[in-house]
């Protein structure tokens, strides 16, 4: 039986992490020599990203300038896209904060036209003007990926954490500073992910999940990639709505 103090670090499946204000890594302590050169840990070597650190102002600006422009170009699309991204969900589920975050993120990063032209980079060409910071956070959000973290190792330090992606078995240095509170080693986390100088971060809302249920997500996955004719380590960048969905179910399975 799970104690109290494993139960309380259960209660969130799911958190928003639109803001990285909070996340700011401090370098002052960045575990000794962690960042130094490509480091490994666990055995794994760390990828080593040196993209333009994310101003968490900018990323706030950003977003809600993204949010206005989807709502007031393409209404219609969204209600469209959202009867498919929800076409199995209840309609508690529908309402739930967490799960209209990860819609939103889907639509800005996943949902691509007939010409395979996302909403961003709709939203690049329409006309904003970004300042240096904001041009940064838009770069970032063009690479971010959709994935499932492994945790591997956590920095107690600089409140970092090591992962490994459990279908492409890329490993990564990430941030979530809400998540580090709940998160243990052999945890997982799915998230689209954006680099931010040396590490990712999550984009709108992370999804927790507990490692005795990797397994088996680990393994519908698989199964999903295999039916769709996909190899694994493709299904969550063609795929990642129906991928989502089937990590979501498996994390609140029998809850």
């Amino acid at each position: 039986m799970a104690s109290a103090s494993e139960s309380s670090r259960r209660k969130r499946r799911g958190h928003s992490a639109a803001s990285p204000a909070s996340e700011a890594p401090d370098h002052t302590n960045d575990d000794a020599n962690d960042d130094a050169g490509d480091a490994t840990s666990g055995g794994l070597r760390v990828s080593k990203r040196h993209a333009p650190k994310i101003d968490p102002r900018a990323y706030q600006q950003v977003m809600a300038q993204v949010r206005a422009f989807s709502e007031q170009r393409f209404e219609q699309l969204i209600t469209s896209v959202a009867q498919g991204f929800f076409g199995m969900a209840s309609r508690e589920e529908v309402q739930l904060p967490e799960l209209r975050s990860a819609f939103f993120a889907f639509f800005v990063l996943g949902y691509r036209d007939q010409n395979r032209i996302r909403v961003l980079d709709m939203f690049r060409g329409y006309g904003f003007k970004p300042d240096a910071n904001q041009q940064r956070v838009l770069d970032a959000l063009s690479a971010a990926t959709f994935r499932v973290v492994e945790i591997t190792h956590r920095h107690e330090g600089n409140r970092q954490f090591d992962g490994r992606d459990i279908l492409t078995q890329e490993s990564l240095r990430f941030v979530d500073k809400k998540a580090f509170d709940t998160l243990i080693v052999g945890d997982a986390i799915m998230a689209w992910f954006m680099p931010s100088g040396e590490v990712f971060r999550p984009v709108e809302v992370a999804t927790q999940i507990e490692a005795l249920r990797l397994p088996g997500i680990t393994a519908a996955l698989r199964s999903l990639a295999e039916s769709s004719k996909m190899k694994p380590h493709e299904l969550l960048s063609r795929n990642p709505a129906q991928a989502f969905w089937t990590v979501y179910r498996g994390v609140n399975v029998l809850r």
